[in-house]
């Protein structure tokens, strides 16, 4: 039978091209609707092989950008729909790129990345050379910048040259520089009690610290690098004995204020020499405690020793007896001084000691008023030799006319007890109270029998003026009114 149901359709095509304007590279390769590539060698027209239907769509493209040199080729009025007629107006417009690059210096870390024009991010793993993987069209602007810095060591990394206008060729002068970010090193010093502490880091950077609290070293270390904090000198006044805790280390991204330095002062002990001891049960006392037995003549340390600077006062807390002895304390009482006190010298001697006023007896002041003599008791023993170091104790009376007695270093009292110096005597003041008559201040030593008495006489300045008619300054007490 025939065949009559063929159908033929016809329609126009027509061809789509345009002009490639700039072309100085090779290996240009233009692209439509995604295929129907098109190897264009130089400037001018051109066509695509494949003609379109009409009132279908067209879309141009680079497939391949041209090298040697290296360019950039963009389109314009590259898509659109065909209408009754070819198309001839795609502009391909070809320009020269080039790079940007440069030079790192300095870089230690890791992790520094470089940005161009707000992107394309380069990774920097060591210092040298680098290029942009982006090339840039002639005459267009570049702007550097370090989008991350490096850490492990933290660093700062500067764009010097990293901005301009691409003419004619690459850029290869954008430089890198990285530093190491530098941190102090410091803490804090506790017990500090002496002076002329001096510490030290990595072998020198000394820094001198004269109070408790927190310190940082003048000189700030490079990230990564170590540090170890030592003393260089000890404290004294008083001696001191300072140490290190976290000394040491490595800077890791911060400053480091957690060295520990804490100061504990020296301590040192007090003794001497016994001499002359025949008897038993002596007990020797310091500082009103530390109790120490003594059995015989000898050297004799105390138990509890003492922070250097600190006072201390030697005393015969129980004199020995069979045979009954008194024993006197030479240099018994200071203050230890960097070192053990070995010359406090305790001498006992058989028998009774000999207390006497020396001076001072017989006197008269006003009310308020201190008597113009200091009252000086002696002791000697029985070869008439001064004893130093024993004790003696003055009183006043405790109601009444009195005196008030002051030997410079106690508080003053009624009663204070003083030793005896290197000539035996011992000594005190007395201020007259607002009592008036006669009265005694009384001395006695544990080492003598005696019990001897100053006499003493408060006046009442009032009375001499209304008895003798003085007016104004009344004349000072005179010896016709002392006590009898």
């Amino acid at each position: 039978a025939n065949v009559s149901s063929v159908a033929v359709t016809c329609a126009n095509t027509y061809t789509v091209g345009g002009t490639v304007s700039g072309l100085a590279g090779s290996g240009l390769v233009l692209r439509n609707n995604g295929g129907d590539d098109l190897a264009v060698a130089g400037n001018g027209s051109f066509t695509f092989a494949t003609a379109l239907a009409d009132g279908s769509g067209y879309a141009v493209s680079v497939a391949s950008q041209p090298g040697g040199p290296a360019q950039l080729c963009t389109v314009t009025q590259g898509s659109g729909v065909l209408a009754g007629t070819n198309v001839t107006s795609v502009q391909i417009s070809c320009a020269n790129t080039y790079t940007v690059s440069g030079t790192v210096s300095g870089l230690a870390g890791s992790g520094l990345i470089l940005r161009n024009n707000g992107g394309d991010d380069l990774t920097i793993v060591g210092n040298g050379s680098f290029t942009f993987a982006t090339a840039l069209v002639d005459g267009s602007g570049y702007l550097v910048s370090v989008a991350a810095q490096p850490g492990a060591p933290n660093q700062t990394c500067v764009v010097n040259q990293g901005s301009g206008t691409l003419a004619g060729a690459p850029v290869s002068d954008v430089g890198i520089a990285c530093t190491t970010v530098r941190y102090s090193v410091g803490g804090t010093v506790s017990g500090l009690a002496g002076s002329g502490l001096v510490l030290r880091n990595n072998g020198g950077d000394d820094l001198a610290i004269a109070a408790n609290g927190a310190f940082t070293f003048p000189s700030t270390l490079a990230d990564g690098s170590g540090y170890v904090v030592t003393v260089a000198t000890q404290p004294g006044t008083p001696n001191q004995q300072c140490t290190i805790d976290q000394g040491i280390g490595t800077l890791a991204g911060s400053a480091i204020t957690n060295v520990g330095v804490s100061c504990t002062t020296l301590t040192y002990s007090v003794g001497g020499t016994v001499s002359g001891l025949v008897g038993s049960g002596l007990v020797l006392r310091n500082n009103g405690g530390d109790d120490l037995a003594i059995a015989g003549n000898g050297s004799f340390t105390f138990a509890t020793a003492l922070a250097d600077g600190s006072s201390y006062a030697v005393t015969v807390a129980t004199q020995p007896g069979t045979p009954a002895q008194t024993c006197a304390v030479g240099q018994g009482s200071g203050a230890v001084s960097g070192g053990p006190v070995t010359d406090v010298g305790i001498s006992c001697v058989t028998g009774d000691f000999v207390l006497t006023v020396s001076s001072g007896s017989q006197q008269a002041a006003f009310f308020g008023e201190s008597f113009a003599a200091v009252l000086v008791a002696s002791l000697r023993d029985a070869a008439d030799a001064p004893v130093a170091g024993a004790d003696v104790l003055f009183q006043s009376p405790t109601f009444g006319a009195t005196a008030l007695l002051d030997d410079g270093v106690q508080t003053p009292g009624l009663a204070i007890t003083v030793q005896t110096d290197a000539l035996g005597l011992a000594m005190i003041t007395a201020t007259a109270n607002n009592e008036a008559g006669c009265y005694s201040v009384l001395a006695a030593s544990d080492g003598s029998p005696d019990l001897v008495e100053f006499r003493l006489r408060n006046v009442n300045p009032q009375s001499l003026i209304h008895a003798d008619g003085f007016e104004g300054v009344p004349p000072a007490p005179s010896a016709a009114i002392v006590c009898p």
